[in-house]
């Protein structure tokens, strides 16, 4: 048996993200990010704040069109939480919808 490598939080996820960044990132995003099985929706998660931003949209603006608390977005957004997959389709719908 081989030992494991820093047995801390699983870095699977962690390439989509620059050296920078992922340095920047705590056990429990580093957790989340992991939990993540698919790839394009963890990308997608990773520009909502970006596409937020060029369409000066806010979180509650989102939060509004979704039905949910505006913390609930910035958790995702800050991968604090992973959505679930009827929220995040309409979370990117509601972007997509408002122009973004």
């Amino acid at each position: 048996m081989t030992a494991h490598k820093g047995r801390g939080v699983s870095k699977k996820n962690l390439k989509y993200f620059t050296k920078s960044i992922a340095e920047t990132l705590d056990d429990t995003q580093k957790k989340v990010i992991a939990q993540y099985e698919s790839a394009s929706k963890l990308r997608a998660v990773m520009r909502w704040k970006e596409r937020m931003t060029r369409a000066n949209l806010t979180s509650r603006q989102i939060a509004l069109d979704v039905g949910i608390a505006h913390t609930r977005i910035s958790e995702y957004i800050n991968f604090k939480v992973q959505p679930k997959e009827e929220k995040y389709l309409e979370i990117e719908s509601a972007i997509y919808n408002r122009g973004a």
